[in-house]
């Protein structure tokens, strides 16, 4: 972190001393760090240029849901009541740091309470919400336009000296979604009715390790009208198929999600089959991996780009979604 902007963060919140700060994973929208002092530890989000306009709204997604029961972690105001500062046009959020466990081994009962508390949030943000957050919406680009950035990427690709290993699995990924993008109709057939978390998975929830209780949802940075299915399809992707997952745990586990969210927030059989059609057709017509590979050297890509053609062919051939709703 910049010293300058580390020592104004020292004078602007009441942090005490510091004794160390240590950078760990970054997110797509924010460098993020673990900052001790005499007083306690903080996470401090650096956030990326991009994402700082959408800070007001993260104040508001975070302190409303809180007010509904949530348990939605919410950012530090400063000495002068400021929820984020900006310094020399770099922006810094402060929350507090929670202990949790971060081993990411979950039993049954973990999913069925990760359920619980997606239909939680949605219900939460089903009603009165305020104009700032109403604006923000799900939608889907234009089929052409994303049938031509792929193309041209593709070209690109094709272009370079030497092809490696990493650039056939992109070639392989666009021509898998080339292929099917023609047949996907990316009409959304489901209301943009809930606010929801807009990234919901097991990475962004604080789990209490001896009482299992989920002590905090963090990361509502991707906060939006949507259709609650829709995301309720995205988390179970998330959330039971991430790693290196299989077939039989992954729709076990996807099942205990689904009866915890069924347990608070009913939804029809014919909703989860569109939301998971939804999601399965927006990752199709996604270019965020290639961007991110081509354009911001960003290595997390590299992972990504296996993990989601399998996920696709897995849902499209091995006819995942009829599985996870019969």
């Amino acid at each position: 972190m910049n010293p300058n902007h580390l020592a104004k963060l020292e004078s602007d919140f009441h942090f005490g001393e510091i004794v160390s700060i240590v950078e760990i994973a970054e997110g797509v929208l924010n460098k993020n760090y673990v900052l001790e002092t005499d007083i306690g530890k903080f996470f401090i989000k650096r956030i990326r240029e991009k994402a700082i306009n959408i800070l007001p709204a993260t104040v508001l997604v975070e302190e409303l849901m809180r007010e509904r029961g949530i348990p939605a972690v919410c950012m530090l105001p400063s000495k002068m009541g400021e929820k984020f500062v900006v310094y020399d046009g770099t922006a810094y959020s402060v929350y507090s740091f929670i202990e949790s466990d971060r081993s990411h081994k979950y039993s049954f009962e973990d999913y069925r309470r990760m359920g619980i508390l997606l239909g939680e949030i949605h219900k939460a943000g089903s009603y009165e919400i305020p104009k700032l957050l109403a604006r923000h919406e799900f939608m889907v680009k234009p089929k052409n336009e994303i049938i031509k950035e792929l193309e041209e990427r593709k070209t690109r690709i094709q272009a370079l000296p030497i092809l490696e290993n990493i650039d056939k699995e992109f070639l392989d990924y666009i021509d898998l979604k080339l292929s099917l993008i023609s047949s996907v109709d990316l009409e959304n057939h489901l209301a943009n009715e809930t606010l929801t978390h807009g990234d919901y998975h097991a990475g962004n929830l604080l789990i209490e390790a001896r009482s299992r209780k989920i002590i905090g949802v963090c990361d509502w940075e991707k906060a939006r009208m949507a259709p609650r299915a829709y995301e309720l399809a995205r988390s179970l992707l998330y959330i039971s198929f991430a790693e290196e997952y299989t077939e039989s745990t992954g729709l076990e586990s996807a099942s205990e999600v689904i009866t915890g969210y069924m347990s608070v927030y009913p939804i029809t059989k014919n909703e989860m089959r569109e939301g998971l059609r939804a999601r399965l057709h927006h990752t199709v017509c996604s270019v965020w991996l290639e961007r991110h590979h081509y354009g911001l050297k960003d290595s997390r890509a590299d992972y990504l780009v296996a993990h989601e053609t399998r996920l696709i062919r897995d849902f499209v051939q091995g006819d995942f979604a009829s599985k996870l709703v019969p």
